[in-house]
């Protein structure tokens, strides 16, 4: 297999889905078929000695697609033997992989690629050219394959979730509720996530106020959204726990006491803005809790419909987010078997998985 760069603007310690999605699959890749070229970041010192693999930090504080980086990438894939180069986000970043002058591919995750494809700003070029595309999902590959030459060269790798974390949790179920004062008889409903208005909690919390039985609300994240929210719950006068940023430990026992993990995404901006994939559904499934999801971009492939959950066609229609809270609030019978069933799924969706899925892809690739 040919060594290969990765270049990015998003790897830890920065933190987000897209640096979350990187370090769980390269992380588990052999560490001498590639080299991670990527941005500066508070603490990166530390977090590249403990890495196995070879991370090189611009001087840079964004890799920007001008000459001086080609000129960066050149020169590093002749110091470490480099064959192929991998570019996330396929743009802008990518926008310079013609120029460098060795096989490249690119990986997509949804807005990044799907904007400046509509948009028509010179990526089908690019896109056409590569010899390798690699979707975080089927919608963001498939929103954009028409521009894409062959087959052979799209591959959907899609997260993964780390089972040995999330399959216990450091505080008992009984104890972390009664840390957010929630009794055995209300159903907790829990949302992870930035506090953005695409991941619809504002609906959430409105739907919530139309429910039958005693449901808690708790949601976990921070965002710009947080104080429209607050004031949302205060109008609707729906019992919520706004907790901000937790860690990784409280992320973990938050699923295991809930009873239901909510997040009802929707497109917005004429469907350039959509859910990538949900990686919170994945995870949410790891701990056996059942999950209440918007129709957007990739969501569908995290929860399936009907066996792990429910999904909302019309996540901004509260109506429709009421009715299907509900049926999850009012049958404890269903959410134990959806709760079993995403079990199931997250068994066979471990990041060891994914990354065995991504070297094969690798492997053969030229």
């Amino acid at each position: 297999m040919p060594r290969h760069l990765l270049v990015t603007n998003d790897f830890p310690p920065k933190v987000g889905g897209i640096q979350n999605y990187l370090f769980e699959l390269w992380s588990r890749l052999d560490p001498e078929s590639f080299v991670v070229y990527t941005t500066p970041y508070k603490g990166d010192v530390g977090f590249d000695k403990g890495s196995k693999f070879t991370t090189v930090r611009s001087k840079h504080r964004w890799l920007a697609p001008y000459p001086w980086l080609v000129k960066e990438i050149r020169s590093l894939a002749e110091e470490n033997e480099i064959g192929h180069v991998l570019f996330d986000p396929a743009w802008p970043l990518g926008m310079i992989a013609p120029s460098v002058g060795l096989p490249y591919g690119l990986l997509v995750h949804g807005a990044e690629a799907i904007i400046p494809s509509r948009l028509k700003l010179g990526f089908d070029r690019v896109a056409r050219s590569a010899e390798l595309v690699i979707g975080s999902s089927a919608y963001a590959l498939e929103s954009i394959s028409p521009k894409f030459a062959g087959e052979r060269v799209r591959h959907v790798v899609t997260p993964g979730v780390d089972l040995n974390r999330f399959s216990n949790a450091p505080t008992s179920r009984s104890q972390y509720r009664s840390k957010l004062g929630v009794s055995e008889a209300q159903v907790l409903v829990v949302g992870v996530s930035r506090l953005v208005k695409r991941k619809g909690f504002d609906k959430l919390i409105e739907a919530v106020s139309q429910v039958d039985g005693s449901v808690k609300l708790v949601i976990a994240g921070s965002g710009r959204d947080r104080s429209r929210l607050e004031k949302l719950a205060s109008k609707f006068q729906v019992p919520v726990n706004f907790l901000g940023r937790i860690s990784d430990d409280e992320l973990v026992s938050l699923y295991h006491a809930a009873d239901i993990s909510a997040m009802l995404c929707h497109n917005r901006w004429f469907g350039l803005e959509q859910e990538g994939f949900g990686i919170v559904f994945s995870e949410a499934a790891a701990t056996g809790t059942p999950q209440l999801a918007g129709m957007s971009g990739g969501s569908h492939e995290a929860v399936e419909d009907g066996m792990t959950g429910l999904i909302v066609s019309d996540p901004t229609n509260v109506d429709q987010v009421a009715a299907a809270l509900n049926k999850l609030v009012q049958s404890p019978e269903l959410r134990t078997r959806f709760g079993k069933a995403s079990l199931d799924r997250a068994a066979s969706s471990s990041w060891d998985e994914k990354a065995s899925q991504l070297e094969a892809i690798l492997s053969n690739w030229g």
